[in-house]
C-alpha cells in the first residue's frame, strides 16, 4: 500500500531548532519546496493485502502515525530537529511539502485494529491517547485531537511521543500487549527532489498465538497468561470453549517494545506461560499450563487434545513461513474419567 502525504500552508517554516532563520544553503534556499510521496515498503508490502486473524465481516480500521525531522545539509547542524507530525486514517490525505536545503528523517508506525480497537476519548475533546498522544491534557493523558487527523502539523516542539511503544488505549484501558497488528519503520538522510518518493522500510512488530482445541469432551476450557484466572498481559477472545468439535482461536498481539522489536537484528522473542482451566461437567476444575516462546511475525499455535472418554489433554508447536509464520505446540492432558461413585457413609 502506498502512502502519500500533503502539506498544509504552515509547512513553510524554519526547520531549525532555534529561532533564527536557517542559513541559506548553496544552490538552494528555504523557499525551495518539494512535494514528496511517502510509501511503505519491506514486510508491510508483503502482508498488507492479507489480514491476519480478524474473521469478522467489516474491514479492520487502520491508522498511520508519522514523525518528521530535519537537519541542514550545509554542515551547520549535527542532529535532527522536529519538523512535523500527523496521524492519518486515509492514505489519500497523506502528502507533505519539504523545504530545500535540508535532509529528513521519518519515523512511521501503522496500527490495525484486530480484536481490540483504538479508543477515542470523548471526555477530553475527542482524542486518541496511546500510542498517538502528543499534547498533555490532564490526569497524565497525552492526546491527539481527532480534529487534526489526516493532516501534517509543523512543530519544533511537539511530536507523536509514544509510537515506539506497544502500549495502546483500548476501550478506556491501557494495554501493554494490545490485540492489534503493528508495523514500524524509519528512514534517515532523505534529501528531497522533484518527483522523489520517500520509501520507508517497515517491519512487523507483532506476534500471534492460536489456541486449537480438538473438542471438549465435557464442561468447558478457558485459558489466560496468569495462574489466577485473571487477565495478565494477554487477552484472549474465548470466554469458554465447549463442545466436541474442533475450534480455533487465533489472536494477534503487538509487542510491548515496538522499537526494540524493530531494531533487533536477531529474531525478537518473548516468553509466556499459558494457563488452562478445564471445568468439568460436575463443576470440578482441573489445571495445566504450557510455556511458550512467541516470535516476531510468527503465529504460535497451541493444540490442546482433551481425550479418553471425557478426559485427557495434549499440547504442540510448528513453524510455517506464511506472511506471519506459524509455530505449533501440542499438549496432552489426562483429566481422568468422570464416574458417578456412590458415597456410603459409615458410622
Amino acid at each position: 500500500m502506498t502512502l502519500v502525504a500533503i502539506a498544509t500552508g504552515t509547512m513553510f517554516v524554519s526547520c531549525s531548532s532555534n529561532d533564527d532563520a536557517p542559513t541559506e544553503p548553496a544552490r538552494e534556499t528555504e523557499d525551495t519546496t518539494y512535494e514528496v510521496s511517502l510509501s511503505l515498503a519491506g514486510e508491510y508490502t508483503d502482508v498488507s493485502e492479507e489480514p491476519l486473524g480478524r474473521a469478522d465481516a467489516g474491514a479492520p480500521k487502520k491508522y498511520y502515525g508519522v514523525n518528521v525531522y530535519c537537519m541542514k545539509t550545509d554542515g551547520s547542524e549535527s542532529s535532527y530537529s522536529k519538523y512535523a507530525f500527523g496521524v492519518f486514517d486515509n492514505a489519500a490525505d497523506m502528502t507533505i511539502t519539504l523545504l530545500g536545503g535540508y535532509k529528513y528523517k521519518f519515523e512511521c508506525t501503522s496500527v490495525k485494529d484486530e480484536a481490540d480497537s483504538l479508543f477515542i476519548q470523548k471526555d477530553y475533546n475527542d482524542c486518541f491517547l496511546y500510542p498517538f498522544g502528543v499534547y498533555y491534557y490532564r490526569y497524565n493523558f497525552y492526546c491527539y485531537y481527532i480534529k487534526d487527523i489526516n493532516k501534517f502539523i509543523t512543530s519544533q516542539t511537539d511530536y507523536l511521543r509514544h509510537i515506539k511503544n506497544g502500549k495502546s488505549t483500548v476501550e478506556g484501558t491501557d494495554l501493554q500487549y494490545p490485540r492489534m497488528d503493528r508495523f514500524y519503520g524509519e528512514l534517515e538522510d532523505f534529501v528531497p527532489s522533484d518527483g522523489a518518493t520517500a520509501s520507508i522500510p517497515m517491519k512487523r512488530t507483532a506476534f500471534g498465538i492460536k489456541v486449537i482445541v480438538n473438542g471438549v469432551p465435557d464442561g468447558n476450557l478457558t485459558w489466560t497468561d496468569t495462574n489466577d484466572g485473571n487477565y495478565g498481559y494477554l487477552r484472549f477472545d474465548c470466554e469458554g470453549c465447549t463442545g466436541t468439535d474442533k475450534s480455533e482461536y487465533p489472536q494477534i498481539f503487538t509487542f510491548e517494545n515496538v522499537y526494540d522489536c524493530w531494531k533487533s537484528e536477531e529474531v525478537y522473542t518473548k516468553d509466556f506461560t499459558i494457563y488452562f482451566t478445564w471445568t468439568r461437567a460436575n463443576g470440578y476444575k482441573q489445571y495445566f499450563n504450557e510455556s511458550i516462546t512467541v516470535k516476531r511475525n510468527v503465529m504460535t499455535s497451541i493444540t490442546v487434545n482433551l481425550k479418553g472418554g471425557a478426559n485427557d489433554v495434549t499440547i504442540g508447536v510448528n513453524e510455517d513461513e506464511t506472511p506471519m509464520g506459524n509455530e505449533d505446540i501440542s499438549i496432552e492432558y489426562d483429566g481422568g474419567n468422570l464416574n458417578d461413585t456412590p458415597v456410603d457413609p459409615q458410622e
